[in-house]
């Protein structure tokens, strides 16, 4: 069975989320949003190879969807992040009772035939609607905020968003970059936290007039440029570092650029839910799995 034969993608998943939200809008049921990441995937795939590391993905997908109801769905969102939608649930107790099963069942020991037997702690967030957001898009923004409460807090836990109000987390911006997103140069974090700002930026105004392309399309050029620009100062200090992977880290951001070009016509033409969501992790997944790891070389 191949990977994809288990589990679906991450705007099958949101479409799948939308559709429950408006089949519990009336209902007086709760729908859990799960998202999780694998402790230390990236050490695991350094050590043991990058065929461990598929092996561990389909194994984690595979428990994922053994361990839930008929009713529930699950998703790949990408690299080693995955979610669930846990719908039909009585109250919150209840979706928290069952996101922590869930995680015990995935954080259990496990064996690979090229890594042999580990233990992969689960670092996962839960956002509950209608408690926590009225959107889809908001509502994945709570669960990934719960999810970097648990890797701040010592990962391997199961955090239920409790942070804001439902009024308060619609208002939480789109891209949001913790402490595992600093690379230790100053003028590269800063110039992912300005990437950001646009990012933020672009979706808070098309969120509040989604007809006032022009100025979109401005903003857009406006972010592209500057991760042109970005993208530039990191070839120089890979350059003068002698960066190892510097030729393959250049590669993706080639490929990167061609992605942000893509996305623009999806973005100006009004709020696309999953257009966003691919721009907010082009950014963010980016500089967790390529510019953190650069930064640690230039760093030393």
């Amino acid at each position: 069975m191949s990977f994809n034969d288990l589990i679906s993608d991450r705007e099958t998943l949101l479409h799948r989320l939308s559709e429950l939200m408006e089949q519990h809008r009336h209902s007086g049921k709760f729908i859990g949003l799960l998202l999780f990441d694998l402790d230390g995937y990236g050490a695991i795939r350094e050590k043991f190879g990058g065929m461990a590391g598929d092996s561990l993905l389909k194994l984690m997908a595979e428990r994922l969807r053994l361990g839930i109801r008929d009713q529930d769905f699950t998703a790949h969102f990408g690299g080693d992040t995955f979610a669930a939608l846990l719908p039909e649930h009585e109250s919150v107790r209840t979706v928290a009772f069952a996101a922590e099963r869930i995680r015990k069942k995935l954080a259990q020991p496990l064996l690979l035939a090229e890594g042999g037997g580990l233990v992969v702690g689960i670092s996962m967030g839960v956002a509950i609607y209608p408690e926590n957001a009225g959107e889809a898009d908001r509502l994945l923004t709570v669960a990934e905020s719960a999810m970097y409460d648990s890797k701040m807090s010592g990962k391997n836990m199961c955090t239920i968003y409790r942070g804001a109000s439902r009024d308060k987390a619609d208002i939480l911006p789109l891209a949001i970059l913790g402490e595992e997103s600093t690379t230790g140069i100053a003028e590269l974090d800063d110039q992912h936290r300005e990437l950001a700002e646009r990012v933020n930026d672009l979706y808070d105004l098309m969120r509040s007039n989604p007809e006032n392309r022009p100025e979109a399309e401005a903003m857009y050029d406006e972010l592209v440029r500057f991760t042109e620009l970005h993208f530039m100062t990191e070839s120089r200090m890979m350059g003068e570092a002698g960066y190892p992977l510097a030729e393959a880290h250049d590669r993706e951001h080639r490929f990167l650029l061609e992605e942000l070009r893509a996305l623009e016509s999806r973005i100006v033409a009004g709020v696309e839910l999953h257009a966003f969501r691919m721009l907010k992790d082009w950014l963010v997944d980016h500089i967790e799995k390529a510019d953190v790891p650069m930064g640690r070389y230039l760093y030393k």
